[in-house]
């Protein structure tokens, strides 16, 4: 038995030093005790599964974390599988297990986090739940006061995030961006955000970017501005190819590339004639005498389309696939050497 257990301290370290967590003994008396302390409740939403345990035994069991909790709030411990978790997690609206909830003393919500994490980021996450700008429930407070600046929008997407209720970043970028200046876009902060929650090249958002681009490479580069229209469409095209319903918009993508310049428009738009032809013969012809010949980053974009492309081929024309791979690695492999 005692080698089993000396086993298990190997395996599992995080069991040698492990602490408790001091909980509350029932969730009123957790704010009873909150405001006479002058601290605030952090309720640990669990019920009896791997995630949770995980979560209890590798994170939160863990002496410093243990010790800031335990120092720093009053700890509710609530089952979910139990009626007033049941009550608790339906009034809350709570999706994932585990979740923590932050409120103050007085039992106001003040943040949500939402599914495991490891120590660090749910700290961070805590902090942000401690920023009286940045909480949960102050950036809720402030969207649904209809403010929509390019201030609340990073904050305000960490939030919801951390509670796990971030649906579509493209219905966010069409609810916030509309309402930045141009100046918002091009400043740093902006041009983060842009980046991350502008990725549908139909949103009026990306196309009025793209009727402002000069306005963009002045302010940001062109490289970065160009790398941002690729990301999209690239993505886009690839989508367009693995269609089966019909919901794409071929044309307008290809209207859209057109529009946005890219050097590479001419080759998509031939891969897409072919595509629609089921020229497999042809397609890895034109693979083989064109592509080949393009730059090695754009080449290795355009070499993921091709198990897409290549969909439906008889086994001779798949095995070229693996024939042109092979020359793309070589080709490589010697300009790298060439180089050095």
């Amino acid at each position: 038995m005692k080698g089993f257990v000396l086993i298990l301290l190997m395996i599992y370290p995080w069991l040698v030093n492990a602490q408790s967590l001091h909980y509350a003994t029932s969730y009123d008396s957790a704010f009873i005790q909150a405001k006479e302390e002058g601290k605030m409740v952090l309720v640990y939403a669990y019920s009896p599964c791997r995630l949770c345990d995980d979560m209890t035994e590798k994170v939160l069991s863990l002496p410093d974390m243990a010790d800031f909790l335990n120092n720093h709030f009053i700890l509710v411990d609530m089952d979910m599988d139990e009626r007033a978790g049941v009550l608790f997690k339906r009034e809350h609206r709570l999706k994932q297990c585990p979740s923590f909830l932050l409120f103050n003393n007085q039992g106001k919500l003040l943040h949500k986090i939402a599914g495991i994490c490891p120590g660090e980021e749910l700290l961070a996450k805590i902090s942000r739940g401690l920023d009286e700008r940045a909480n949960y429930a102050m950036v809720k407070q402030r969207y649904e006061a209809g403010e929509r600046s390019i201030d609340l929008l990073p904050d305000y997407l960490f939030a919801l995030d951390d509670a796990g209720e971030i649906v579509s970043l493209s219905d966010i970028a069409r609810d916030f961006f509309p309402s930045f200046s141009s100046e918002d876009l091009v400043s740093k902060k902006g041009w983060i955000m842009f980046q991350m929650c502008v990725n549908d090249y139909r949103d009026a958002v990306f196309q009025a970017f793209l009727q402002n681009k000069a306005y963009f490479v002045d302010h940001v580069g062109e490289k970065q501005v160009n790398a941002k229209i690729r990301q999209v469409l690239m993505t886009a095209f690839q989508a367009c190819l693995q269609d089966t319903s019909g919901m794409e918009n071929p044309a307008l993508l290809m209207v859209t590339i057109d529009s946005a310049g890219m050097p590479e428009r001419e080759i998509l738009r031939q891969l897409w004639t072919l595509h629609e032809k089921k020229d497999y013969a042809a397609i890895m012809d034109f693979y083989d005498q064109k592509i080949f010949m393009v730059e090695p980053i754009f080449r290795s974009e355009l070499g993921d389309f091709l198990s897409t492309l290549m969909k439906g081929a008889d086994r001779a024309q798949r095995e070229r696939i693996s024939a042109y791979t092979i020359k793309c690695l070589k080709d490589l492999r010697a300009r790298r050497s060439h180089i050095k």
